[in-house]
């Protein structure tokens, strides 16, 4: 099984859209980018139907979330579509590290759980101030236990820096 983890940052459209080896999650408002050619098989909005979250999504977010045809994975609250699959935090924690910062630190887990062979990331460089200090150091270390259990890890985004990517070597590149 080889999953790809699609974000909203550039990248997110070099994704295996057209390949069907590869199961495509999609999170949080994601699919206002994708159009209608490009189709995720999950979709992952943990947040719950909140005043916050949804001064954060687009307007309708929840509306459309519970239209979609596909197992949506969710953590609070009644579930937000017709197929939604309730994340088990402590059966996760419990299989795994209880190490979670972010939805792409379930995604990971949820895959490897499911016998994922490959993992790829597009379009997460995790590169806003809070995402660089709480979630990209637990998506690394997610990544490098996957990659450990010898899961073929990608990382693609544009940012020059961010999740795996930093352009100097220490101590060669001072």
């Amino acid at each position: 099984m080889k999953v790809a983890i699609i974000g909203t940052a550039g990248g997110w459209e070099r994704a295996p859209w057209d390949d069907d080896s590869w199961t495509r999650w999609g999170l949080n408002d994601g699919y206002s980018q994708h159009g209608p050619d490009r189709t995720c098989h999950a979709w992952w909005e943990l947040h719950g139907d909140t005043p916050l979250t949804r001064a954060r999504r687009p307007f309708a977010h929840f509306e459309r979330i519970a239209e979609m045809s596909i197992p949506v994975y969710y953590m609070h609250g009644a579930p937000p579509a017709p197929g939604a699959v309730k994340i088990d935090t402590d059966w996760l924690a419990g299989v795994w590290r209880d190490y979670f910062a972010c939805t792409n630190a379930y995604q990971i887990a949820k895959a490897l759980a499911l016998g994922a062979t490959e993992i790829a990331l597009y379009g997460t460089p995790l590169a806003t101030a809070r995402e660089a200090c709480v979630e990209r150091p637990c998506v690394s270390a997610w990544l490098g236990y996957a990659e450990g259990r010898g899961v073929k890890v990608t990382v693609d985004h544009d940012h020059r820096v961010g999740l795996w990517r930093h352009p100097f070597r220490y101590a060669l590149d001072d």
